[in-house]
Order: structure tokens, then sequence, then C-alpha cells
């Protein structure tokens, strides 16, 4: 809906009083000065960063401003058809010349190398690319310009690709996906937006000329509509010189068609739908108002404020709901309202509400409730204090770690500036216009955006659920009979109750740090308290505004009774009673402004807390982390709200054939152990509030055996103090404990199983796992198994993928554990077509059996080397990676950032290496094979 022209005015008027800016409406939003700018003479618009996150590294962006909307009807999803050819063959890289190139050079096709198509556009990149070669840089710029301009679009790659995108367009077509593009057809009704769905039509996929993919091609793969991002470790002047030079020499189109882009037409009478699918897994109400976007040649300053407000409200409104739905008798299960630009020239203020079975009228009625709450009588002073104090945080943080944007996340925003004309003022700037202008957005302000927002115009209703039997939904009548009532019923303020400001009012009693022992290789030191318990430290500012609490103890849900799974399993839930005197609610109004995060969970042979948080919030996160031991919350309330959200989940999930998929191969390969729970209907039965707490307690009232790992922008002197108090005060008894070998094992000998699945899109899907327990757990065998499941990766894209075109993609997962047994595991997966299970599966052997008998091309285990070498440099310039290696220290004995763990024979592994593992592998292991077809 369009503003009117006084409450413009009123609203400029506004931003110029209150903002703190000296601004018109007219101001531009600054650029940052730190990217170089420019487009060519053919139209072609580049964006150049130096940029040090990760060291060493590039990534390039290709960014066209076409999308599936632009194809007639003859090229139904062929935008997005043409984004796959475009990695199968160009000008200098034919067939699959780019692919190969780069994994030569440890680019990884799907991790590194991808692209993705959309209504609007297509983008492509290519990520963490080493920048000390600059012959590397130099053929990524002709990847690029290739992508331009220089497709090859052969006959014979056309027809391979069409297996491949059919699979694709398969694995896709779940209960989701069918609803989504239903609902396009009501929310977008009368527009293009309801014909094309981006994967498009099986018959033009499968049967379309080729010349009709290369005039598509021809006709918007054009430099008027392209850009590039390159933000990495290099130098710009050079990097700028190079994109002139080489993009300069492609011409420009001559007669270019218009770019046109799709409006949709604003209802004036209110449009219901109701969408259902036999496999829908949720039910859900969906109301959405239809506005004007603000356009984009007005992004200017008082746009980027107006993002601010749009911010604080869906933040204020998220916590209301979050207060809802911790009622013991929730009306939904889950709920948002929020403003967003949906599509290139529709905005939606969108409200949801998932519903209980047979419930969407309670749903809809209060969800509707709400919004008019906020519509009569708007937000607080104590509401909007406390998301003031959350943004202002969220930014503080941003502007600490600016030298830990990554280039991706720059290319990411150059692509919406390009396409969108979204702001890039930088991280410096936009801190600054932060700091400026949140002190003057006012209450009255975002209540009276609110009212814009809920204005009862444009008004589109979608409800989506299931089809099953016993299932009831709201008919059109019913809806708009719930709405017409909360309009004209009487609602009564929201009440903010104020909170205490203190975590913590007493300090727990200290235990002095008695024996510190350096730990060299780990540049870190072990504390050991008075209490008993080990604190390991290591000071780190790899990211300047974040410390990390780990803390580990062995045991988990090894050491309870198959009975009392569920129960063990749903210990998580904890964390959302609140903690303390506080429940959740109250907790988040003290923390406001905090950066914090603490999380208990308790694992099959472990339990433990995993913590992070600003250093200048250091108190504050140990005083959680006490509280999380000390004085956990078991809320009735809230768990039985808790409870009826996941059965209402859980009944939905039955529906599901990925589930039943999941479950069935979870019990097969464990060979039906009754450790083995399942999570559906009977698993919420068997827990119970008394056993969550008798287990949460039994697994952390006694900190003794737990190891606490710290490492983060935080110096030893700060620490300790606060280390004495918090880990310090803990309660410890004597005596350890340890996990228990459940002897779980996947089932002995060669096991072949076909389970038949109801599901609506005809799908099977083929298990292969093999698991091996003569393997010992060592450096080598862990980089072996890597390395051979690296190998099948690619072994696997080029002869089922790319050669047969028989599935979308092939998962493969090779590793080795150490508890509680030794063991190495493959497991191979892939969904296809039921007709080719017989034809696909053999091929999957003979690739394994080919390494085994042979052994790997020198050429494969080169680009998985070369892969592997360029992750585990990156690692190093990371905390996860820090933490990781200290609790390996601790739990498994090993040192992973010595050479010895890696680098002392990385470069001595031969094909013959990989070739006995794989032997070992098919030799030796136990073997299950699990097909999975459509009921018939």
């Amino acid at each position: 809906m369009k503003m009117s022209t006084n409450f413009k005015l009123l609203f400029l008027s506004m931003i110029v009083a209150l903002s703190g800016i000296q601004t018109t409406a007219a101001q531009e939003m600054p650029v940052d000065p730190n990217v170089r700018i420019g487009v060519l003479d053919n139209g072609l618009t580049y964006y150049i960063r130096h940029n040090e996150e990760p060291k060493n590294r590039a990534s390039f962006y290709r960014i066209q401003n076409v999308g599936a909307l632009l194809e007639n009807d003859a090229q139904n999803g062929l935008a997005h058809f043409l984004e796959h050819m475009s990695f199968n063959g160009t000008e200098h890289f034919p067939g699959k010349g780019i692919i190969n190139t780069l994994q030569h050079n440890g680019v990884e096709f799907g991790r590194n190398l991808n692209a993705y198509t959309s209504f609007d556009e297509t983008v492509y990149n290519i990520s963490e690319v080493p920048t000390t070669n600059e012959a590397l840089l130099d053929t990524c710029l002709l990847i690029m310009n290739d992508w331009c301009n220089y497709l090859s679009l052969t006959a014979e790659e056309i027809d391979a690709e069409r297996g491949v995108i059919t699979e694709e367009w398969r694995t896709r077509n779940n209960a989701q996906s069918r609803m989504w593009k239903e609902r396009m057809s009501y929310l977008m009704r009368g527009s293009k937006y309801c014909e094309r769905d981006v994967i498009g039509s099986l018959d033009v996929i499968q049967h379309h000329k080729y010349q009709t993919l290369r005039d598509f091609y021809h006709d918007w793969y054009r430099t008027d509509l392209q850009a590039i991002a390159i933000v990495g470790d290099f130098d710009v002047d050079t990097m700028e010189t190079k994109v002139k030079e080489l993009f300069s020499k492609i011409p420009a189109v001559e007669n270019a068609l218009e770019r046109y882009y799709v409006n949709i037409p604003f209802n004036y009478e209110p449009i219901f739908g109701l969408i259902t699918d036999k496999e829908a897994t949720s039910t859900s109400i969906n109301v959405s108002f239809k506005h004007m976007p603000v356009p984009r040649h007005e992004h200017d300053i008082n746009y980027y404020r107006l993002g601010i407000i749009r911010s604080l409200y869906a933040q204020m409104f998220s916590q209301r709901i979050q207060e809802i739905i911790q009622q013991k008798e929730p009306p939904f299960v889950s709920a948002r309202s929020m403003y967003t630009e949906y599509v290139h020239n529709l905005d939606l203020y969108y409200i949801d509400a998932g519903a209980k079975k047979n419930e969407e009228d309670k749903a809809l009625s209060a969800i509707m409730t709400e919004n008019e709450r906020v519509k009569r009588f708007g937000f607080t002073p104590g509401e909007l204090k406390r998301a003031k104090a959350n943004y202002l945080t969220h930014f503080e943080s941003a502007y600490k770690q600016r030298d830990k944007i990554s280039n991706d996340s720059y290319a990411r925003e150059y692509t919406r500036n390009y396409l969108e004309n979204e702001p890039i003022p930088g991280i410096e700037r936009e801190y600054e216009l932060v700091q400026e202008m949140l002190p003057g957005i006012s209450i009255d302000e975002i209540n009276d955006l609110a009212k814009d927002w809920i204005s009862y115009k444009h008004m589109v209703v979608i409800v989506t659920g299931s089809d099953a039997d016993g299932i009831t939904h709201l008919t059109e009548k019913q809806a708009f009979s719930i709405i017409d009532s909360v309009r004209n019923a009487t609602i009564e303020p929201y009440e903010d109750k104020e909170v205490a400001t203190e975590l913590m009012t007493t300090t727990p009693k200290k235990s002095k740090i008695v024996n510190t022992k350096a730990l060299p290789s780990l540049d870190a030191e072990e504390w050991t308290l008075k209490n008993g318990i080990k604190v390991v430290y290591r000071y780190s500012d790899i990211d300047k505004d974040k410390v990390f609490i780990s803390a580990q103890s062995q045991g988990g849900t090894s050491l309870y009774v198959p009975e009392d799974l569920p129960s063990a399993q749903m210990t998580g839930i904890v964390s959302d009673f609140g903690l303390g005197e506080y429940d959740p609610i109250s907790l988040k109004k003290i923390l406001a402004g905090k950066k914090v995060r603490v999380r208990p969970y308790v694992g099959e042979l472990s339990e433990g807390v995993s913590a992070n948080g600003s250093p200048k919030d250091i108190k504050t996160l140990f005083q959680l982390l006490y509280l999380t031991f000390e004085q956990p919350r078991f809320d009735e309330t809230i768990y039985e709200s808790k409870i009826q959200q996941y059965s209402t989940y859980l009944g939905n999930r039955k529906n599901d054939p990925k589930s039943a998929i999941n479950d069935s191969a979870s019990l097969i390969l464990s060979d039906y152990n009754p450790r083995t729970i399942l999570f559906n209907e009977d698993f919420i039965k068997n827990v119970s509030l008394e056993k969550i707490e008798k287990i949460y307690k039994e697994r952390f009232e006694d900190a003794n055996d737990f190891t606490f790992f710290i490492t983060g922008n935080i110096s030893k002197e700060e620490v300790k103090p606060l280390v004495e108090t918090y880990i310090g005060g803990l309660a410890v008894e004597d005596g350890d404990e340890n996990w228990q070998d459940n002897n779980v094992e996947m089932p002995k000998g060669k096991i072949h199983k076909e389970v038949k699945i109801a599901m609506e899109m005809p799908k099977s899907t083929v298990f292969i796992c093999y698991g091996n327990n003569n393997i010992t757990y060592s450096p080598e065998n862990i980089l072996y198994a890597k390395l051979l499941g690296d190998i099948l990766d690619l072994r696997y894209t080029e002869a089922v993928r790319e050669k047969e075109g028989g599935t979308y993609g092939v998962s493969v997962d090779c590793s080795l554990d150490q508890y509680p047994d030794n063991e190495a595991s493959l497991a191979i997966s892939f969904d296809c077509d039921p007709e080719r299970v017989k034809d696909l599966t053999p091929i999957i052997y003979q690739e394994f059996e080919k390494i085994a008998k042979d052994g790997p091309t020198t050429d494969d285990l080169n680009k998985v080397i070369v892969t592997s070498k360029k992750n585990r440099e990156s690692a190093f310039d990371k905390n996860g990676f820090w933490l990781s290696a200290m609790r390996a220290y601790y739990w498994r004995g090993i040192d992973i950032t010595l050479p010895s763990y890696y680098e002392d024979f990385v470069d001595k592994i031969s094909p013959s290496d990989i070739q006995n593992f794989a032997k070992r592998i098919i030799e030796e292991s136990d073997k299950t094979e699990i097909i999975f077809l459509p009921e018939e």
C-alpha cells in the first residue's frame, strides 16, 4: 500500500527532527570508500575490494540481473538450466574444464564453486581461492569472463544435463515446494510469478530444443545486466587493471531486449486460499498485507533508518510472541509478524501462526489479536529501550569484528547493491549511523508505522496443512469472520512487567588456582582449582568481540536404560526454562544489550555446556555458566507448552517420506537395538519433567569431572578472578564418571533390505554403509578416511551425476571414530528414479572397487590433497579450531595442532595408501545396503 502524501511528509519531518542527523529526503547513503566501483563502456559493473578474511584467499562473484521471470513459456526452467550449463563448457574451459581446473587448486565444486537462480537473478561464486598463485587469480577472471559471454552450450552437454536437473526436480518435489508454488498463485495472483517456480517444467527440461536455451542465453546474458564482485587478499589497482583489460573486450549487445520487471496486481477484495498436501508436516495460517516498496532510487539515508525501525518492530513483536508460547496452553505452536521486501515490486507485512491439529481458529484469533493490540496501543517505552540496546550491541560487535567480515559477506553485500540498490556504507559508517539514529527513533513513530502496516487492505489469507483423515481446516467464511471479530473485540493494552537488573545478588565462594601447567603446542595453560576442577585457557584475538567457553564431562545418555532415553535426550529444553529466579522472558529483559549465550547439552557419551559472549559482558557470561550448573529452573508450565509443540510437530512428521526413510534406516543400521529411540509420538509419551530434572541434576550438579576450555579476546589477568569465583564456586564431589559402551552396532555380515515407503513423488533412496572395527584410530588413518571419501565424491559426481545423469548428487561420508570403540565407517546415499536403482547402484560399487583394486588416479589424489592442505591452513585462523584442539587433547589424547598429526606425512601419501585403506574397508567390513522404494 502506498503511503499517503500527508503521512510521507509527517514521516520525513520526524526523520529530520528526531534522528540526530541533519538530513533531507534526498540525501544519498554514503558508499564505503574501501570498495572500488566502476562501469565499463559495455555496461558491465565491477566491485573490487581488498580484504584479509581469510588471509591469502579471494572470492569471485558473477552477478546476473536475470532470472526465471524473463523466460517465455518454451523456456520455463531454462534460466536455472543455463546456470548448470555454465559449469559444462566455455570457450577456454571445454567440458568440465572449469571444475577440473579449480579442483586442482583446492577449490571444491559445490562448497567453493556454486551458483543459484531465483525469479530475478542468477549469481555465481568462486570462493576460498588461494591468492598466493597469481596465475590462479587470472584463471578465475577468465572463467568469469567466459560465464559472461562465452558459454559453449553444446548439444552433447545440454543432453547430459537434462537428467541431472530432472533428478534435482525430483529431489525438490516435496510437500513444502508443492505448497509454496500453490501459495504463490494466491499471493501473486494475476502476475507471472504464478507461472514460474525457477526449477521449471519437467517437459521443458527434458525436451527443449538446443536453440531455445541458446536464445535465452544470448538475449539476457549481456554486459548491461551483469556485474562482478571480487574481494580478497590482493592489490586492488592490479586487479582493476586486469578487469578493465579483460572484460572491456566483451561486446555490448545491440538492440537489446528490455529488461522488464513484473508487477503484482493489488487485490481490493480479500483473497483466501486453502492448500493441503498428504505429506505436509505442519499446519499454518498466513495473513499478508501488500505494500508498495520504497523505490530503489530512494534507497537513501532515510531508507536505511526505516530499516532500523523495521528491525526494532520485529524484535519487540517476537518477544511478545515468546511470552504467549510459554503459556501452559498456548493458542499456537509458533508465530511471527514482520515487514519484508518480498520480491522486486512487492513488500509484505505478513503474519504467520503454526496451529495445533484442528485448532486453526485459535491460532488465527490469537495472532491477529496480538497484531490488533499493537495497532491500537503500540509498543511500550520499556520494550523499545531493550530493543534498542540489543540492536546497538549487535552493531558494536560487528564494528569490533570488522576485520573478520568475510570475502563472501562483502561479495553478497555488493550483489544486493547491484540488484536492489541496497546501501553499502561500510561497517564503520553504519555503526556511526546507528549510534546517531537510534536515540531519535521514538515509540510514537514506530507505533504509527504499525498502524499503516496492519491496514486490512490488499489482504491475502492462506491456510496450509495436511489433508489426512481427521484434520479439518478453516474455511474462507470462518477465517474472515475471525478477523472481523478481532477487529471489533475489546482488547487490553500490553503490560510490560518490570524485572530486576542484577542476574546474581550473591557471590559464590571462591576456589583459588593452585597449580598451573603450560601447554606449549596449544599456546595454552592448564589451571587446577582448589576444588579440583581443571580449566584450560588460551588467549586469542582472532575474534575481537568473542570469548568461547566449553565444558565437557564423560557419561552422557550412555549411562541410562532405554526407558529413560527419551527424557535424557530431551534435557536440552532445560535451557528454555530460564535460570535461577528468572523465567526466560525475565531473563531476556535482564540480558538486554548483552551479547551472551549459554547452552547445556547431554550427548551420547558426554555432557557439557557451550557458551560464548562479548568480552565486555564476560562477568555476565560466567554468571550464566554458574547458574546453568547450580540453579537450573524446571518450569512445569513451559514444559507443558514445549511438549505440546513437539507433539504437534511429531503428529505431522509421520506424513513425511523423508522422516520415514530416516527412521527405518536408523533401526536397520543399529540392528534394531532397543537403544535406538525414534523421535515420534511414542517418544514424547515417554518423556517426563521429573525424569528430565533428575537426569539433568545427575549430569551437572557435580562439576568435579568437568574440564573447562576458555579461548578468546580476554586477558589472563581479567579471566582468572572470574574462573576462581564462578567455576571455583561450583559444587564438587569425589569420584569420576565415564561413558558406558552399550554395544550399539550395525548388523554383522552383508545385509540387503528393500523397504516400501508411501510417497507422492516416486523416488528411491539408496543407503550403503560399511563399518570396520579393526582399523586403528590414528592421524594417518583419519586422513586416509577423509581423502577416500573426497575421492569417492569426485568419482560419483563424474560417473553417476554427470555421465549417467542419474542423480542430483551422491552423499559420501568416510570417517574414523575412537569411542565407544575404534570404528571406520563409510556411508553412501543418493536419490534417483526408482527405474534406475538397478543400473546406478552397481556403479557405486564399481567405482569403489576400482580404487581398492588399482588405487585412485594420481590426478584425483592430488586434487583432494590440495584441498585438504588449503582447509588445514585456513583452520588455524579460527577459534573453533583451537577449541576443538583443546578438547581433542583431553578427550582423545591427541594434539591436532602438531606437524606430526598432519604436515609430517600428508605429502608422502601415495595412491597405494588410499588403495590399501579402501581394500580394508571392502574386505574386512560389515556392510548394509538399504533401498527405499515407493509403494505401488
